[in-house]
C-alpha cells in the first residue's frame, strides 16, 4: 500500500488511470444525446413485418387480455408452433397450466423442436434482476417470447404503475430492441386502458400495462370452440386501425388448427338468424314488425338476418304473406327441448367438442 493512502484511495486513482487510457468508456454521469433526426428522416421505411398475420406484428410487446377459457393461451401456443414451423425460433414460458395439459396440447399442434423451445415450471420471477438477466440472455437470437402468464412469471405489484413501467424498461423494451417480438398473457378483471370493454372482460390491473403496450388484444370465449379477437383497442402498426374484431375457430385436425370463420358483421347476422328461430318457435307465429321487437339489434341486421331464413335450405321457419304487405313467420317443425338453432355457418368445418380433448 502506498504511504499515506487508504485502499478507496488507492483504487480512484487506477480508476482515473484507466479512464485516461481509454480502458474504461462509460462517463461517469448519465447523459442525453439526441438522435440524428436529419438521418431519420431520410431513412427509408420496411414495410411491416409479421411473425404471425394479422395480430403479431415483429418487434411489437403485444398484451393479450382474456378470461380463463377464453383461448388466450391454446392460441398464443398456436401462434407460437406456426412461427417455429416457418424457420423462426421461439421461447415459450409455461409457468401457469398443468404440464399435462400442456403436453396434451403440444402433441395436437406438433410444433418443431428445433425452433420451438419450452420452459415449464422454472420458477421464473422477473422481480429479480438475476431472472431477467438470464432471461435477457436466453432470448439473444429468438424471434418470438411467449410469457404465459404475467402473473405466473412475475410477483409484482399488478396496480402499480411504477412496477409495470420498470417491467417493461428492463425486459420488454430490451427484447424488442434485440430484434425479439414479446407476447404478454394477462388476465381480466378491473376495467383496463386501451380495452373498450368493462368489467369481467376487461384487463386488470394498473393503466401502464395498455400504456406499454404496442397490440392490446382482448379474447372473449363464445362457445362451440370458437373465441372473438378483438384487436381494436391498440395497434400500434401502420395506420394504428388494426383487424379489429375477429371470430376464430379451433379446428379438429392433426395438428390441431385455428381458423378466422368469418367477419364480424356476418357474424351477428347469424347470431340474429338463431335469435329470431327462437322467439318465433316460443311465440308460434309472429308478424314481421313483431319479429324484428322480439330481438334487439339493428335494422339491416334484422333485415339481413330474415333474408338468410328466408333462403336456408333447409328451412327453419316458413314464411307466409300477412296483412298489409307484412309477413307470417312461423317455424318449419317443433321445437326440441335444450336445443338451440343450428346456422349453416357452424357447420361450416369440423370443431372439438369432445370434451375430454377439447384444447380450450
Amino acid at each position: 500500500m502506498s504511504e499515506g493512502k487508504t485502499n478507496d484511495q488507492i483504487a480512484a486513482e487506477a480508476e482515473n488511470l484507466l479512464r485516461d487510457d481509454g480502458f474504461l468508456d462509460q462517463p461517469d454521469t448519465f447523459t442525453i444525446r439526441p438522435a440524428n433526426l436529419s438521418e431519420l428522416l431520410t431513412t427509408e421505411l420496411k414495410p411491416v413485418e409479421y411473425l404471425h398475420a394479422p395480430h403479431v406484428p415483429a418487434g411489437r410487446r403485444i398484451w393479450v387480455f382474456g378470461a380463463a377459457s377464453a383461448g388466450k393461451s391454446l392460441w398464443a401456443m398456436w401462434v407460437a408452433t406456426q412461427v417455429a414451423r416457418g424457420g423462426r425460433r421461439v421461447l415459450f414460458f409455461s409457468e401457469e397450466n398443468p404440464l399435462d395439459e400442456d403436453i396434451r396440447r403440444l402433441k395436437r399442434l406438433d410444433p418443431d423442436p428445433a425452433f420451438f423451445h419450452y420452459v415449464y415450471g422454472s420458477g421464473l420471477d422477473l422481480t429479480q434482476s438475476e431472472h431477467v438477466e438470464a432471461l435477457l440472455a436466453a432470448t439473444k437470437g429468438v424471434d418470438l417470447v411467449v410469457l404465459d402468464t404475467l402473473t405466473a412469471t412475475w410477483t409484482g405489484d399488478e396496480g402499480d404503475n411504477a412496477a409495470i413501467a420498470a417491467l417493461d424498461r428492463d425486459l420488454l423494451l430490451p427484447l424488442i430492441r434485440a430484434g425479439s417480438t414479446v407476447i404478454v398473457l394477462d388476465h381480466t378483471g378491473h376495467p383496463q386502458a386501451f380495452v373498450r370493454r368493462g368489467g369481467v372482460n376487461a384487463g386488470r390491473g394498473a393503466s401502464s400495462k395498455g400504456q406499454k403496450a404496442d397490440v392490446v388484444l382482448n379474447f372473449v370465449s363464445k362457445g362451440h370452440g370458437e373465441f372473438m379477437v378483438d384487436a381494436s383497442a391498440k395497434f400500434r402498426v401502420g395506420d394504428g386501425r388494426g383487424p379489429g374484431e375477429m371470430l376464430l375457430r379451433v379446428l379438429d385436425t392433426q395438428p390441431l388448427d385455428i381458423e378466422t370463420i368469418t367477419d364480424t358483421h356476418t357474424v351477428r347476422v347469424n347470431e340474429l338468424a338463431d335469435e329470431m328461430v327462437r322467439a318465433i318457435e316460443d311465440a308460434g307465429e309472429l308478424t314481421t314488425n313483431r319479429l324484428r321487437s322480439a330481438v334487439e339489434g339493428k335494422k339491416e341486421h334484422q333485415t339481413e338476418a330474415m333474408n338468410l331464413l328466408e333462403s336456408e335450405d333447409p328451412a327453419r321457419v316458413k314464411v307466409a304473406p300477412g296483412p298489409r304487405n307484412s309477413k307470417i313467420w312461423s317455424p318449419v317443425l317443433p321445437p326440441v327441448p335444450n336445443q338451440s338453432p343450428s346456422t349453416r355457418w357452424r357447420q361450416a368445418r369440423p370443431v372439438v367438442t369432445d370434451p375430454q380433448t377439447h384444447p380450450l
